[in-house]
C-alpha cells in the first residue's frame, strides 16, 4: 500500500514527494499539472517544471481525493518542512497583468485568502483572478 512520506504522489506524468504529520498527508513540493488558465512564472515553462505552476483559485485543482489547505493545517506543513524547501518563484498579479518577485504566495481553502510562503502570514490575494502556487493534503488517518 501507499505509505505518506515514504512514496511520491503520482499525478499524470508528475511525481511529488509527500511528508506526514497529524494524519495529514502534504505535497512538499508545488503542483505542476497542467490544465486550462495554467501559467508559469515569467511564461517559462522551465519555471512550471522546476518549481510548481500558477493558477487562479480553484478548490477542485488538487489530484482526486486531495485538497487545498485550510489555515491551520499549512502552519503543520511550515513546521514539518522548511518554507523554502522548494522554491516558489512568485505570483502573477491579474490588476497589474506582470509577474511579481516579492512575495511567494500559497493558494488556501479559503477564497480570496493566501499564505505568504515566506513567513507564514496569511493575507488577502493582491487581486482577484491572480495566480499563485497550489499544494495539496489529504487526510490519511
Amino acid at each position: 500500500p501507499w505509505v505518506c512520506g515514504q512514496d511520491t504522489l503520482s499525478d499524470g506524468s508528475e511525481l511529488y514527494h509527500t511528508a506526514e504529520a497529524d494524519g495529514e498527508c502534504f505535497m512538499t513540493q508545488s503542483l505542476k499539472r497542467e490544465s486550462d488558465g495554467r501559467k508559469c512564472f515569467k511564461d517559462d515553462p522551465g519555471n512550471c517544471s522546476a518549481s510548481g505552476g500558477l493558477y487562479v483559485y480553484n478548490l477542485t485543482i488538487c489530484p482526486t481525493g486531495w485538497r487545498l489547505p485550510s489555515r491551520d493545517e499549512t502552519t503543520l506543513l511550515a513546521n514539518l518542512v522548511r518554507w523554502s524547501e522548494e522554491s516558489i518563484n512568485g505570483y502573477y498579479d491579474a490588476k497589474q497583468e506582470e509577474y511579481q518577485e516579492n512575495y511567494k504566495l500559497l493558494m488556501l481553502d479559503e477564497p480570496e485568502k493566501v499564505i505568504n510562503f515566506d513567513n507564514g502570514e496569511v493575507v488577502d490575494i493582491p487581486f482577484i483572478g491572480s495566480f499563485v502556487s497550489v499544494r495539496c493534503i489529504k487526510t490519511i488517518n
